[in-house]
């Protein structure tokens, strides 16, 4: 299923940002592609989806940090709001100082935070299978076919937003040097980094039973039996801190990015002004800020949700909702200029000519619908007492973000 919209979000996105690089991204292809409205409707929708992310990946940031001085706050709902609010203020105000900052940031944030961790939970999860320790997968071919359970719905919708965000790199063509070249290797890389992480994935489900995995705190559970397995139990909280400030630095490119091509919109008159003015830096200062108002307001939804798992996939649902209407929107746009505007050179193009085109764009619209469909399942931790809560809460947060579109 994950490869079923990883590698058609990477196709079309690749052919679409080299046919029509532009600072507007995915808003210049669907502009391109469906008159009215649409153009506005794409790029507001991939706002609101990292509006809504905010909270649930700096929960999870959150949730990672306490495991340096205490793992209790993990599941306090108190902490976690104050660690969401001060984060992404602070890095706000980093992102508006514009592109190089956030650059070399975002650099060094990979590398600490995601490679070095990932590659450590990678070994030890290999040793920690092959030296006959208890597993929780076991690797059979009937283990290979998915598990569409209602129970598992849910977090199927999880899976497929984690694999999304190629489209917002769009916005960046402008500032590549031979984009035509670079664009499609970058795409290629960043679909094999993303299923490189994914193994770590794999080692979690190896080591932790998937009734006992905290959404919110699992690569910290898992890193700490690893490590009191293997007598490294020391470096447990230096590794969480690691994987904090690794993770919190990188968040500037996934505020900047969709605001970019929001301000991209803004010689057609579809934002106000006031949003669209720039600072010295060339940054959207305003938007960012509104961004930070509308994170605040959902980061609140930790208050009312039974405890952080809830919230987290309660997030989780709306931003995947968000962006799968996005994706709808994307795979369409491909189709549509494929055959309206046949004469603008195509450096890169969805393999397999026409009938390439429509298997490639067919297959991730249904993956989307899928993606849409299954965020209305409420998690299993939830009482049944709480599900209309759920659902209403999830349903408002769809509204209220496409309510100001």
């Amino acid at each position: 299923m994950a490869l079923s919209f990883l590698f058609p979000a990477a196709l079309v996105s690749t052919e679409l940002a080299c046919a029509f690089p532009s600072k507007g991204g995915i808003y210049t292809w669907v502009k391109k592609a469906l008159p009215g409205p649409w153009g506005f409707i794409a790029i507001w929708l991939q706002i609101v989806a990292v509006i809504t992310m905010m909270p649930a990946y700096l929960s999870f940031d959150a949730a990672t940090f306490s495991y340096s001085f205490s793992s209790n706050l993990a599941n306090n709902r108190y902490f976690l709001i104050f660690f969401i609010l001060i984060v992404y203020w602070a890095i706000t105000f980093i992102s508006i100082l514009g592109m190089k900052t956030a650059g070399w940031m975002n650099t060094i944030g990979a590398f600490l935070g995601i490679f070095i961790p990932v590659i450590l939970l990678i070994v030890l999860g290999t040793i920690w299978y092959f030296t006959n320790n208890r597993t929780n997968v076991v690797f059979t071919s009937k283990a290979l076919v998915p598990d569409f359970s209602y129970t598992n719905l849910l977090f199927l919708a999880g899976l497929l937003f984690s694999l999304t965000g190629m489209e917002s790199s769009g916005s960046h063509t402008l500032d590549l040097k031979n984009v035509q070249k670079n664009y499609p290797r970058a795409m290629i890389l960043t679909a094999i980094i993303i299923l490189f992480i994914g193994l770590g994935a794999v080692a979690i489900a190896i080591v932790i039973p998937k009734q006992e995995i905290s959404v919110v705190a699992g690569l910290m559970q898992t890193f700490e039996i690893l490590l009191d397995k293997f007598n490294m139990k020391w470096f447990t909280p230096i590794l969480a801190l690691l994987i904090t400030c690794g993770s919190v630095v990188t968040i500037n490119s996934l505020i900047i990015g969709p605001s970019k091509g929001v301000l991209g919109t803004a010689k057609y008159g579809d934002i106000p002004p006031i949003l669209a003015k720039q600072n010295k830096f060339g940054m959207p200062a305003n938007l960012l800020f509104f961004q930070a108002i509308i994170v605040s307001i959902y980061s609140l939804i930790f208050i009312f949700m039974p405890n952080p798992n809830t919230t987290y996939c309660l997030l989780t649902a709306i931003l995947s909702v968000s962006y799968m209407i996005m994706y709808l929107l994307l795979f369409i746009s491909v189709i549509v200029l494929r055959y309206t505007k046949p004469e603008v050179h195509r450096p890169f193009k969805i393999p397999g000519g026409k009938i390439g085109l429509w298997l490639t764009a067919l297959l991730g619209v249904l993956s989307a619908l899928v993606g849409i469909v299954v965020s209305f399942f409420p998690p299993t931790q939830l009482h049944n007492k709480h599900y209309l809560l759920y659902e209403g809460t999830l349903i408002g947060g769809i509204l209220l973000g496409s309510v100001i579109i």
